[in-house]
């Protein structure tokens, strides 16, 4: 809650996997984000199983970048996985069901879409890319409170700065069930 944080450009991008089987879209989008990672990858996906998603993350582990992730216990992530990437499988009695990807503190992935063969190639769904410290930072207190602090559900605060403005335009950042 509280006051809006200003922020002189927060850029936004809009994406659609439009056509139901269309190779490129939404695994073109996530492999190439994990890709341009220099520091850090902190995501938080309700399933994993996509091969090419899995070897963009074991590379960019393997190539210094932190990757830390948050799924469900029945993601196939663990599958061929590097062990460098640490993971985090909710064990609460719910579902964790977000899909978002924070990279290098700074740009947010967040999406209807599961990282899985289905969800890239046969659903229909949507992304926001958003290239905002301020977004990143609330996206990554989120992150946090599941892989740090092992809260989920109800036992989650509401910590993260939801209000922000830019360039005129006033927009809020809220996660279930904490922040409403």
């Amino acid at each position: 809650g509280g006051a809006f944080s200003t922020e002189d450009v927060i850029r936004i991008e809009a994406q659609f996997n439009s056509t139901a089987g269309e190779r490129e879209g939404f695994l073109r989008s996530v492999t190439d984000l994990v890709s341009s990672a220099q520091a850090s990858l902190d995501i938080a996906i309700y399933h994993v199983a996509n091969i090419e998603v899995i070897q963009a993350l074991n590379k960019a582990c393997d190539s210094g970048v932190r990757v830390r992730v948050v799924t469900e216990p029945d993601s196939q992530i663990d599958k061929n996985i590097s062990s460098c990437i640490e993971i985090h499988f909710e064990e609460n009695e719910r579902l964790m069901h977000h899909k978002f990807m924070v990279v290098d503190e700074n740009i947010v992935w967040t999406s209807s879409a599961n990282w899985t063969d289905t969800s890239f190639f046969v659903d229909t769904n949507n992304a926001l890319v958003i290239k905002s410290e301020g977004v990143g930072e609330a996206y990554l207190a989120e992150f946090e409170e599941m892989f740090e602090h092992n809260r989920f559900g109800q036992s989650k605060r509401d910590l993260n700065r939801e209000r922000f403005s830019t360039e005129g335009t006033e927009f809020s950042v809220y996660f279930s069930p904490s922040d409403r």
